[in-house]
């Protein structure tokens, strides 16, 4: 055993006894060592002994001590000739310390500088992956002229450490500075003001500064090694390359270069399958993706785990690979909420590291997962006594820990200053409606829901469920700040009996009739609910007022109504109320002759009932207005339903994609949502057919997506009714006209006034070719004495240029969003001998859609060969195309 190596052991055994202040042992030059204390060790650095988990020991005698000492030495020195005899992986950085310069001017520092350069060493010794050239050695250049590459030389080392010690005062002023031994420049250098109360403290503090900042993972030393590995050749890396590259990109903390990390460690590993440390840092990169990035990954807590067991069973893993595994075990235990094996696993590395700064602010996090806010705290103020700056997830870490400990004034600085984890957002969230910034709370609520997919306590993530009392609290906290949002309910309307307000009363029956069928009428839209019959009748005459009304039954909208006789017409009168406001939010009057009362009866009937809650009818709209005046936080399925669907029906496309991005993001929240399913389906249709893509149709990826909502029990009526349109429409695609057909035929059944959904669906069994069934549904539209609203023009006119009917299309040949509407107008007016008029709508329709002539088919005619000749043949009259 030669000299330099007992010298590092003993400056091992110090560390581990705790005497710092050497006065314990002393060594004794030539001869050996010799105990001449005894007293508690401590590894607290401040003369305060830990409490529990074998932090305390008590030697009981000088015998017993002096026995300890020997089996300590022995074991130190076998582990040395170990540690030599299996290589560890990679390149060693290798360090000279030379003495510290005691400059103070009666020069009484000498001890302290002495005792800085000889805990250097042996601290820096303690990172078995760094090479330091031993105190013996270094200790050689004391008061000696120092030619810095020299001494790199002698001591074959790339780089040298070298300082000094004042004192100012009662302020003492240590400077040191890492030098290139190659080239002789400086590499890093930095000065610590410190009072002198506590040297030992000081020492200790300016020491784990120094060494965290040279060899610390963010440490200079590193960064240079991080630097070399990116510079040699692909060809030449080796295991602990690997391990460097990938290490220098998962502390970037981004989603993107935790990714490229992962990647280089898996290619590590394809070349050494068996490397402990790779699978080590693989795992780390899979926990990032699972608690800090949400990111979609199929690996899981299992996965880690798996990888770090069989990295720390490696028999060649090289000391780095030890520190990172333990620190992985604890995290991934917290994760599962193994409260035992996270404080035997942190206590391993408080014994192993214990001034590792870095490791000891790490397991802050997993000691708080799992309640132990004691072990925590101590650890926290170990590694910021010991002058260790905070990284983001440690931000993350003593946050969570302020919180827990109720101490939210403490926990807002440090978790606005951290990653926006799941657990950062949620916590700084809860402190936020503490102290009444609800705006900020409900904005990070809102980050959350779409970040995290986090929507309600239940989805809280692990580390609260295993933290005693912190969901609980968290929970209150956010209830404040009307999170999580109550679940929607669907509008609620009562139609109340309408009068009779004719002298003599003789429409009476015809007053109860039109509010029975209302009700009756309105209660096959399951998207909203309506007051029965029985109730809304025992309002009659009640003298109520329409608040009063609506609180009681739990309405949110009341329609009423009255019937009078002038004559020979019959004036019926409807209005909607808002119950929360009570405002008029639609009002009718309709006059008509009584020549046929049934007719007349159901006609009015089914204007107001798709006046009220047609797509775009007045309740749809009220909700749409609401579903975007409501804050993101509380958006639920319907509401990002409602929005894109407004959007939807402006047909532009920048408005088509707007609605598309809604439901997109409103998936991602809830992707169980059937309904935004079948209206992102619609969205796609309708962009690879006319607006946003340029791409082949993609016709069986919407199809898919379609039936994968229909395919719900639990589907909404107006889901339901959106996505068999959507079916049709897919089967005009494809021409398959039987299904085409048949889903129109079940639609017009379930909704036999609904003209807007019998007009679509006219249009698209004609263009599958089924023209008899289209026929039939403009038929069962008409008789309902109501036009479509503009956008269902083009389905009227449609169907009746498929019918060779222009004089039938005429009020319906308004300007439309589609290429076919200005062509079928410009037909139809030739046929009514307006050429100007069809030429200028010929000069729209160049201009807007940039069609030219009809080469290439369009879609609304593909099935229809014998319409297109005749719309080509029309067109020709007028010399188009030119």
């Amino acid at each position: 055993m030669t000299d330099d190596s007992l010298t590092q052991c003993i400056g091992d055994i110090r560390k581990a006894i705790g005497d710092t202040d050497r006065t314990i042992l002393r060594a004794i030059p030539k001869k050996g060592y010799q105990l001449i204390a005894v007293r508690t060790l401590s590894l607290n650095g401040d003369g305060v002994p830990f409490q529990g988990r074998g932090r305390l020991w008590t030697a009981v005698g000088g015998v017993v001590a002096f026995a300890l000492i020997v089996v300590v030495l022995l074991g130190v020195w076998r582990m040395q000739q170990a540690d030599q005899a299996v290589q560890s992986s990679g390149p060693k950085a290798s360090i000279t310390v030379l003495p510290f310069a005691d400059l103070s001017p009666d020069r009484d520092l000498g001890h302290f500088a002495d005792g800085m350069t000889e805990d250097l060493i042996t601290d820096l010794a303690r990172w078995k992956e760094f090479q330091v050239t031993a105190r013996n050695s270094a200790m050689t250049y004391k008061d000696q002229p120092i030619d810095v590459r020299q001494v790199a030389q002698d001591m074959n080392t790339r780089y040298v450490l070298q300082g000094s010690v004042r004192r100012f005062g009662d302020e003492m002023r240590i400077t040191a500075q890492l030098i290139d031994g190659e080239t002789g420049n400086h590499v890093w250098a930095e000065r610590f003001e410190e009072t002198d109360d506590d040297v030992l403290a000081l020492q200790d503090s300016v020491i784990g500064r120094i060494v965290q900042s040279l060899i610390g993972n963010h440490g200079v030393v590193r960064e240079d090694e991080y630097a070399k590995t990116w510079a040699r050749a692909e060809a030449d890396l080796d295991e602990y390359d690997y391990y460097l590259r990938g290490h220098a990109l998962f502390y970037r903390f981004t989603p993107e270069d935790n990714e490229k990390a992962i990647e280089i460690w898996k290619e590590g590993l394809a070349r050494h399958p068996d490397s402990g440390l790779l699978k080590i840092k693989l795992g780390w990169g899979h926990l990032a993706e699972l608690i800090w990035y949400s990111t979609d990954t199929p690996h899981t807590l299992e996965t880690v785990h798996d990888l770090v067991r069989q990295g720390m069973s490696d028999p060649s893993l090289p000391p780095a690979g030890h520190r990172f595994g333990l620190w992985l075990l604890a995290e991934v235990q917290a994760q599962m909420g193994d409260r035992s094996g996270v404080v035997e696993t942190v206590q391993d590395v408080v014994d192993a590291y214990p001034f590792d700064t870095e490791g000891l602010m790490i397991m802050v996090g997993p000691t708080t997962a799992v309640g132990d806010y004691a072990f925590a705290e101590e650890l926290a103020s170990r590694a910021s006594g010991l002058g260790y700056r905070l990284d983001p997830p440690d931000y993350t870490d003593v946050g969570t820990l302020r919180y827990a400990q109720g101490d939210c004034a403490r926990a807002i600085p440090l978790l606005e200053k951290a990653l926006m984890t799941d657990v950062a957002t949620l916590l700084l969230a809860g402190c936020y409606a503490e102290v009444d910034r609800v705006g900020d709370a409900q904005r990070l609520l809102a980050k959350s829901s779409a970040d995290h997919g986090i929507i309600a306590p239940e989805d809280f993530p692990a580390e609260f469920r295993s933290t005693p009392g912190v969901a609980e609290r968290l929970t209150a906290q956010l209830a404040k700040v009307g999170w999580p949002a109550p679940p929607r309910e669907n509008p609620s309307i009562i139609v109340l009996p309408f009068r009779d307000l004719s002298p003599d009363t003789s429409l009476a029956h015809f007053a109860d009739g039109m509010t029975e069928d209302l009700i009756t009428g309105l209660s096959r839209w399951r998207d909203f609910q309506v007051v029965d019959r029985m109730t809304a009748m025992s309002f009659r005459d009640s003298g109520l007022s329409i608040a009063e009304i609506a609180g009681r039954t739990q309405s949110q909208y009341a329609l009423e109504g009255s019937i009078r006789r002038l004559g020979d017409v019959i004036r019926i009168t409807a209005q909607l109320v808002d119950a929360e406001t009570g405002r008029n939010v639609w009002a009718q009057r309709y006059d008509e002759t009584e020549a046929d009362i049934l007719a007349m009866h159901n006609g009015i009937f089914d204007r107001i009932e798709r006046s009220l809650i047609g797509t775009m009818g007045v309740v749809h709209t009220a909700e749409f207005r609401k579903s975007w005046a409501r804050s993101p936080m509380r958006l639920d399925e319907y509401d990002y339903v409602l929005r894109g669907h407004s959007l939807f029906y402006e047909f532009t496309p920048d408005d088509m994609v707007h609605a598309l991005q809604i439901w997109d993001e409103g998936q991602d929240r809830f992707p169980d949502s059937s309904y935004l399913k079948i209206k992102r389906a619609w969205g796609q249709y309708l962009c690879n057919v006319l607006y946003c893509s340029e791409g082949p149709f993609d016709y069986k990826g919407i199809a898919d997506l379609l039936e994968e909502g229909l395919a719900d029990p639990m589907l909404l009526a107006m889901g339901k009714r959106h996505g068999s349109w959507l079916r049709i429409a897919l089967a005009a695609v494809r021409g398959d006209a039987d299904t085409a057909s048949q889903t129109a035929i079940e639609l017009a059944a379930l909704y036999p006034s609904d003209v807007e959904g019998l007009l679509l669906a006219a249009q698209y069994t004609a263009r599958a070719g089924a023209v008899g069934t289209a026929q039939k549904m403009v038929e069962l539209a008409g008789p309902l004495k109501q036009r479509p609203m503009p956008y269902f023009y083009f389905d009227a006119a449609f169907v009746h240029f498929i019918l060779d009917d222009c004089e039938a299309a005429r009020p319906f040949l308004s300007a439309g969003p589609f290429p076919a509407d200005g062509l079928m107008r410009a037909a139809c007016y030739i046929e009514f001998g307006e050429i100007d008029r069809a030429r200028r709508e010929l000069d729209r329709v160049r201009e807007k859609f940039g069609l030219r002539n009809l080469d290439t088919p369009l879609l609304d005619f593909l099935y229809l060969p014998d319409v297109q000749a005749r719309l080509e043949a029309t067109l020709a009259q007028v010399g188009w195309p030119e």
